[in-house]
């Protein structure tokens, strides 16, 4: 059977505290972890790579041949792919091509963005290759995450979109990020409690 990317997270959820010979196998197989990244498979790579290295686990880093970061979905891409580099101790890999210069003007206006998850990536990615977190950038996340707060009964919650009516954890997760970005607090990869990432 050909492994494929919800594999790791299965293992990952079975696992104990070691990592395993089926484990390391299954994380260095191109099928479950891709060895190229492109637009279309950012985000199941990172969700691969993230699980192996929550189990443990490195992954080499991937080919990343460069894409236009002319819409949406591909800068959310690119993001996706320094970020998760960055957490799985792959900061000497990152992209060239991914840029302060090019992500600056995504960082600055949110109501670009497709979702508060999307926008936080990019931002934590512009601050990872040199971005700078001044006032514009500042304003911008306050005016992104203003945007999509509170529901019913849950004001202190966040909407993941401007079309969702209900709140989302993700949305809420991806808003506190922004919050500990916004105030220079979050420097690596962080718990739900605060506390850094032991992996």
């Amino acid at each position: 059977m050909v492994a494929q990317h919800g594999d790791v997270h299965a293992l990952k959820l079975a696992s104990g505290a070691e990592p395993t010979a089926a484990d390391s196998a299954l994380c260095h197989s191109a099928q479950a972890v891709p060895t190229a990244v492109s637009p279309e498979n950012a985000e199941a790579w990172s969700r691969a790579a993230l699980a192996c290295a929550d189990m443990g686990v490195g992954t080499p880093s991937p080919q990343a041949a460069a894409w236009s970061l002319d819409d949406p979905a591909k800068v959310t891409a690119a993001a996706t792919v320094v970020t998760t580099l960055s957490d799985t101790g792959h900061s000497g890999s990152l992209p060239q091509w991914v840029t302060a210069a090019e992500l600056r003007s995504w960082a600055a206006n949110p109501e670009r963005l497709p979702s508060v998850s999307a926008y936080a990536t990019v931002v934590r990615a512009y601050l990872i290759v040199g971005g700078s977190m001044d006032s514009e950038i500042r304003e911008a996340i306050d005016r992104g995450m203003e945007a999509q707060r509170g529901c019913a009964q849950l004001p202190s919650l966040y909407r993941a979109d401007p079309s969702q009516s209900g709140c989302d954890l993700k949305a809420t997760w991806s808003a506190w990020k922004l919050t500990l970005l916004r105030g220079g607090q979050l420097r690596a990869r962080t718990t739900p409690s605060g506390e850094p990432s032991k992996k």
